[in-house]
Parts: C-alpha cells; sequence; structure tokens
C-alpha cells in the first residue's frame, strides 16, 4: 500500500551558536508542522544530536544519513540562519529537483496544492 504523506525535510542550523536552542527550535517547527497539516511525514535530522551524544560518531555518518534521508524526501524546509550543513542540504535538494521552501506559510501552501 503506498503512502498518500508528503514527506518533508527540515534543514536548519545545528552548530552555530546555541546547539540545544537550535534544537529546540527545529522540534518546534517539525511539532507546528504536524499539528497544521494532516498526512504529512517530517524528518528532522536534528534529533541525530540526542544519539550523537551516546555514540560520538564522526560528523561524516551524520551528515550521509541526513543526505539520504533528505533523497527520500518530497521537499525541503530551509529555516533562517547560517548553517553550512543545512546550505549543503539545499544543494543537495537543488541537484535532486526537491522543491525547497524557506517558511512555515510557504510549506503549507505546497501542501496545500
Amino acid at each position: 500500500m503506498k503512502s498518500t504523506s508528503t514527506y518533508i525535510y527540515i534543514a536548519a542550523p545545528y552548530t552555530q551558536n546555541d546547539t540545544v536552542q537550535n534544537v529546540r527550535c527545529a522540534i518546534d517547527i517539525a511539532h507546528e508542522i504536524l499539528e497544521k497539516c494532516e498526512n504529512v511525514a517530517v524528518f528532522l535530522p536534528h534529533l541525530y544530536h540526542f544519539w550523537n551524544l551516546m555514540t560520538s560518531c564522526p560528523r561524516s555518518t551524520w551528515t550521509a544519513l541526513c543526505l539520504d534521508w533528505l533523497e527520500k524526501c518530497d521537499i525541503v524546509l530551509r529555516l533562517p540562519g547560517e548553517s553550512k550543513g543545512a546550505d549543503l542540504e539545499v544543494r543537495h535538494a537543488f541537484m535532486l529537483k526537491i522543491p525547497v521552501v524557506y517558511s512555515l506559510e510557504n510549506l503549507l501552501a505546497y501542501i496545500k496544492e
């Protein structure tokens, strides 16, 4: 049975400034998406933060995992803020012709289409 969900990838700052605050902000946006939308599946790479606290894998491991998951998504939401990682994710999305939006409002409009 094929899923009818829209798969959303959240690309946002992680290591710039306060990592814990960045994770919190990304979780808040992901939760807001789930509250406002039906039939969505949100991938939040920031949750690897907790896994990394327990295992300390090299950054390249997380980057590779994130890009693999991004390839499965229908759209990328790029949150504001400086981030080499999020910029890499956006470039990867563009390369794969996955749409990128830069606000929650634009994401909601995309989902309603």
